[in-house]
């Protein structure tokens, strides 16, 4: 599973969950290496992520639907669908997108554990 562009849903036991249910299995890490211990940390968090972005649809009254939220948030829906079902590697600025969008917060905006950065 070692590569610099995986998949994240393909750490999780039942891929068919990622991002849609909370609380899923995932692959045990016996054997990984240090570069697939951080892919799955990262598919960890970014399954953490869709969770937010797809409850956060629901409760809007302005977004309805992962088609609404990709247009407001400027990339194709393909995309999103992808990101939200982890067939792609989400980064830092559509995780700041739903942030700013959805009116949620994943990080306290401190970048140093200091000084406000925003």
């Amino acid at each position: 599973m070692a590569s610099d562009r995986y998949v994240p849903r393909a750490f999780a036991i039942d891929d068919q969950l990622f991002g849609k249910q909370r609380v899923i299995k995932w692959r045990p890490s016996d054997g990984y290496t240090d570069q697939e211990r951080d892919q799955l940390r990262g598919s960890q968090l970014q399954h953490l992520v869709s969770n937010v972005i797809r409850e956060a649809l629901a409760r809007s009254t302005r977004l309805h639907s992962a088609a609404d939220y990709a247009r407001a948030v400027d990339v194709s829906e393909r995309r999103m669908g992808a990101l939200l079902r982890g067939d792609v590697v989400m980064r830092l600025e559509d995780i700041a997108a739903a942030e700013r969008v959805l009116k949620v917060t994943f990080f306290d905006g401190r970048a140093d554990g200091g000084e406000e950065t925003v």
